[in-house]
């Protein structure tokens, strides 16, 4: 048997396809299939918490009757020779001798003479749930705010058993809401153009390895139809490819108390690079400072002042602040960091603050008019300061 395909083609399914093999899983696999009706090759991997699966055009096809079309291929082997792969629209030839004794396909295109694939024994196919259409969204709004939620969302060994270690979605008629957290800082993210087909309201939880499986480069204008089932999720892109990652069984995080919590009283406006920027020199002189204590004059608008366990000094530049008494603000700096990569432009401090403190305050992303990003939800716990 011999088959061709085109390298491009080949390539972006492999690339997508491949995020659902799992080396370190016995029970995972990789499938070629081979359509000889519709002239295709389909491409299917799965493991316990992944399902991957398109197809392509055959750009020409030689069998036999009595060729098998279901092959077991080696994800390992299949891995690098994606990575070596040309990016130019050439011809993959693939062929096997006899496909019922010989195990392994002999591979070629431009550059590489042969490389040999090997064909595994069939593994026991895991059976496949119906799949659910739930609506279409833009695909590029679903990648940044599934994104910004998975750099919230705790991916240490510690907290795999709780639901922080999970990507929240919770779907209403109207709206998706992502959340992220890791306990310390708390992120929600809502898409409002989506157009939903289902009735009753529901809730997703998926943890961060298999959520990070979800993101991919989009193209403009892309969209991708959203679709689940009884324990998967994920969403059929512009190429056909369905890419489905396993829901996790776990309580939601209860979150809405922290909104009513953050009073209005205290308002501190920073630009995030000139605040990235005194952390990164913090960063240098101190890096063994697990927390960043920050000093807010209420009769200084324009500066703050930064300091470390050593009581090294660092000037912090502000836009504005309105606040109504001296304030001592003390943030982790791995939270504080990863917080600054969901803002904007410049940032706005919500607090109120109690005998010079503040518990949680809320981080609001400007954009270049100064006007929050009404879809963004940022509150981030401080810690208490023993010297008050």
């Amino acid at each position: 048997m011999e088959f061709k395909v085109d390298s491009q083609e080949f390539k972006k399914i492999l690339a997508t396809c491949i995020k659902g093999y799992n080396h370190k899983e016995d029970s995972s696999y990789v499938l070629f299939e081979i359509d000889k009706k519709k002239r295709k090759l389909n491409v299917k991997c799965r493991s316990n918490t992944t399902l991957f699966r398109g197809s392509i055009p055959l750009r020409s096809l030689t069998i036999e009757d009595d060729d098998l079309i279901e092959y077991s291929v080696d994800g390992v082997t299949l891995k690098q020779i994606l990575s070596v792969l040309p990016d130019t629209p050439v011809s993959v030839d693939f062929s096997i001798r006899n496909s019922i004794v010989d195990r392994v396909f002999t591979i070629k295109f431009p550059g590489i003479s042969k490389v040999k694939l090997n064909i595994e024994s069939m593994p026991l196919i895991h059976e496949e749930e119906k799949v659910e259409f739930l609506g279409e969204i833009s695909a590029d709004e679903f990648s940044h705010r599934l994104n910004n939620s998975l750099k919230l969302t705790s991916n240490d060994s510690q907290s795999q058993d709780s639901s922080q270690s999970a990507v929240h979605m919770f779907f209403d008629k109207t709206t998706i809401t992502m959340m992220g957290t890791n306990s310390i800082v708390l992120g929600e993210f809502k898409l409002e153009d989506f157009d939903y087909k289902l009735e009753d309201p529901f809730t997703l939880l998926i943890k961060h390895q298999q959520a990070s499986l979800l993101m991919k480069n989009v193209e403009a204008n892309e969209v991708f139809r959203l679709v689940k089932t009884p324990t998967m999720f994920g969403y059929i892109d512009k190429d056909e490819i369905l890419s489905l990652v396993s829901v996790v069984d776990m309580v939601p995080v209860k979150y809405e108390f922290l909104k009513e919590l953050i009073v209005r009283e205290d308002e501190i406006i920073i630009d995030k690079n000139r605040l990235k920027e005194t952390l990164d020199i913090f960063s240098k002189l101190s890096p063994q400072d697990a927390y960043v204590r920050i000093f807010f004059s209420k009769a200084d608008k324009l500066k703050a002042q930064v300091f470390s366990d050593n009581e090294d000094v660092f000037d912090l530049p502000l836009v504005n602040q309105l606040l109504t008494e001296d304030v001592t603000l003390i943030f982790s700096k791995s939270a504080l960091l990863s917080t600054l990569q969901i803002i904007n432009k410049e940032v706005k401090l919500i607090f109120k603050a109690e005998n010079s403190q503040a518990s949680v305050v809320k981080f609001e992303s400007l954009n270049e008019d100064s006007e929050n990003e009404e879809k963004v939800f940022l509150a981030v716990a401080t810690t208490p300061d023993a010297t008050n």
